[in-house]
Formats: structure tokens, C-alpha cells, sequence
């Protein structure tokens, strides 16, 4: 799938909070090719430092979402702002601003997802006022606040035979690992003896 994620839904990959898993489970699934605005840098510093002074993250937390955030952004498609931007972002103000709630920042950002996007993407965003407009102009729309917490003892993500223990309370941007890592970290957690390597 191509995705193109709203900074509120991506700041969800850097610091654990309701949401996550879904985020996580998008962004590193091999099959998915993530896109985002240029605006999203700003708006995640916004976000996180907003999170320090409310004291949901301390400082180391703000420190591996930060260096997490610099690392990730290499893998990721970054659509610049530009003046066909900034239109766009008039016209669905104009569009929408009497009936939706939809703000300058959210107007720039549903505006690159609508220029840049073509039959078969999704927008994803933690805000559902977002995800209708994204429907009302004809895409599909992923809220990861929308689905259930997992009813299961852990959370399964696309890793490679990794499963995170939701009671551990890590953000997914600690974990850069070798394969060899994961398999340890996955019997760790799991308490699943290793699979012995065959004899070439």
C-alpha cells in the first residue's frame, strides 16, 4: 500500500500511546511505501516538546523520539511545500472550513496528500474529522485511534519473529536490530527456545 501519514498519526511511531501498534505495524511492513509532508518535521517537534512540558515523556523519551525521528526520516518520501500546495490548502478551506472542522496546518497537509496522491492510496491520520474529508475526496482513510486494542497477551507487528510485550512500554524506534537481535529479543520476551541452525 501507499500511504501518505498525517503528523498526528505519525508521532504515534515515535512515542507509545494509544494508536501505536497500528502506526508501527504500517510503517514497517516491507509492503507499504510511506509518504509524508515536509510540514510533518515541525509539526512532530511541535508535538513531542508538547508532550515534554505536559509530562508525558521525560527527557531520555525526548531524546530517543527526537534521534529516532532523524534516523526514520531517510526512509521515508517527503513531499515539499510549494505554492500549488498552499492553493490546495485554500480551496479546501474554502471547501470545507463551514462544515468540517479543519485547520491551516490540517488544510496543508490534507492538500499535499490530495496533489501528490492517485487511485489507490491512503491517508492516515489520528483524527477523524481528517479521515472524512480524505473519504469525501474519494480515497481510502486508515484512523489508528479506531482500531480496538489487541485482545491478545502481545501485539503482533511485521517484524521478522518479533512480538512486542505491551507491557514493556517501548517506543518502536528503539528497536534497530539485526536479524540475529530480533530472534533473541523475540525469546527473551516470549520465552520461545531458538530455533538450532542446520548443519550446512
Amino acid at each position: 500500500m501507499i500511504l501518505f501519514l498525517d503528523t498526528s498519526a505519525l508521532v504515534k511511531f515515535f512515542h507509545e500511546e494509544k494508536g501505536s501498534d497500528t502506526v508501527t505495524n504500517l510503517i514497517l511492513s516491507k509492503d507499504n511505501e510511506i509518504w509524508i509532508s515536509d510540514l510533518a518535521k515541525i509539526e512532530f517537534l511541535s508535538a513531542i516538546f508538547r508532550r515534554f512540558r505536559s509530562k508525558e515523556v521525560d527527557d531520555e523519551q525526548l531524546s530517543q523520539a527526537m534521534a529516532g525521528f532523524e534516523e526514520q526520516l531517510a526512509g521515508f518520501n517527503i513531499e515539499p511545500l510549494g505554492q500549488a500546495i498552499l492553493r490546495e490548502a485554500e480551496y479546501l478551506l474554502k471547501t470545507y472550513g463551514k462544515t468540517r472542522r479543519i485547520r491551516a496546518l490540517d488544510a496543508l497537509q490534507m492538500g499535499t496528500f490530495n496533489l501528490i496522491s492517485e487511485k489507490g492510496w491512503f491517508f492516515v491520520a489520528a483524527d477523524e474529522f481528517l479521515c472524512e474529508i480524505a473519504k469525501d475526496i474519494g480515497f481510502e482513510a486508515i484512523n489508528p485511534l479506531s482500531f480496538p486494542p489487541s485482545t491478545l497477551e502481545h501485539t503482533t507487528c511485521f517484524w521478522p519473529f518479533m512480538l512486542y510485550d505491551e507491557q514493556l512500554s517501548l517506543a518502536p524506534n528503539a528497536f534497530h536490530l539485526t536479524f540475529l537481535e530480533e530472534m533473541e529479543l523475540f525469546n527473551l520476551v516470549n520465552n520461545v527456545p531458538l530455533p538450532k541452525a542446520e548443519a550446512s
